[in-house]
């Protein structure tokens, strides 16, 4: 079997080959028939493990990293090597996953790859979500790991971190721990960093609303990023004219 998957969502790729591995191990317990191989690290062996004998009558799975990243010549001994071995999406002795965390290639060279993996296997790509969808992710996850989180608060979270899936879930689990699986809105703002447009436009929502705290806390997450200060000052007057201008009080 020969499957591609690919996607700027790194963490459902990685969730994928974590159920494909358990199932495997559960299935073939030795583990001597499992490979990992990196292809912007070394693909010295690549050729063995396919060509070699399975021990213990045991199927192979093989996970290949970069397909869609290595350089054109890299590239072409790696396909030599995966077309010699013949019908990989019939073997019944060998599952090779190819996996990368790239977007859609638009060049024509990298649309060559992908349609050597769509005549030979199967290929999955794995997009990002948007924020609804990311949203109605997240709290069916969430919910399923006993993590108590509001809508709105899940939403303010997300659009301080963008729909990154990765980044967002990790950030879910560490302030799932900090509150004992029940996650606030306070907790967010002592504990989450958000990028810098996003800490401005915090700034000045806390400013507005008299709250020292919570801005002072987003200036000094910038601070942590060694923003300019006076990059970081003047996106805030640009803020509040706007403000100003929306609220017909400035010209």
């Amino acid at each position: 079997m020969l499957i591609l998957y690919y996607g700027e969502n790194s963490f459902l790729i990685q969730e994928k080959l974590a159920r494909i591995k358990e199932a495997y191990r559960n299935k073939f317990k030795s583990g001597l028939n499992f490979f990992k191989f990196d292809l912007e690290e070394n693909c010295d062996d690549l050729k063995s493990a396919l060509e070699s004998q399975s021990m213990f009558s045991e199927k192979k799975l093989i996970f290949l990293r970069g397909v869609l990243s290595v350089p054109e010549s890299q590239w072409e001994e790696v396909g030599k090597i995966l077309d010699a071995v013949g019908n990989l999406n019939k073997s019944e002795d060998v599952i090779l996953v190819a996996y990368d965390f790239t977007a859609a290639p638009t060049s024509a060279a990298l649309k060559k790859r992908l349609e050597f993996f769509n005549k030979k296997g199967k290929v999955e790509e794995f997009r990002n979500y948007d924020k609804p969808k990311l949203i109605d992710w997240c709290l069916k996850k969430a919910a399923g790991e006993n993590i108590k989180i509001a809508r709105g608060d899940l939403a303010y979270l997300i659009d301080g971190l963008g729909c990154d899936t990765h980044r967002v879930w990790n950030e879910i689990v560490k302030l799932a721990r900090y509150g004992q699986g029940v996650i606030a809105r306070a907790d967010i703002d002592r504990l989450v960093v958000f990028d810098v447009v996003s800490s401005n436009f915090k700034v000045t929502d806390a400013l507005m609303a008299k709250n020292m705290a919570v801005a002072l806390k987003s200036l000094e997450d910038q601070w942590a990023k060694n923003e300019e200060p006076v990059l970081v000052l003047g996106a805030i007057v640009w803020q509040f004219r706007i403000l100003l201008k929306l609220a017909g009080g400035f010209s």
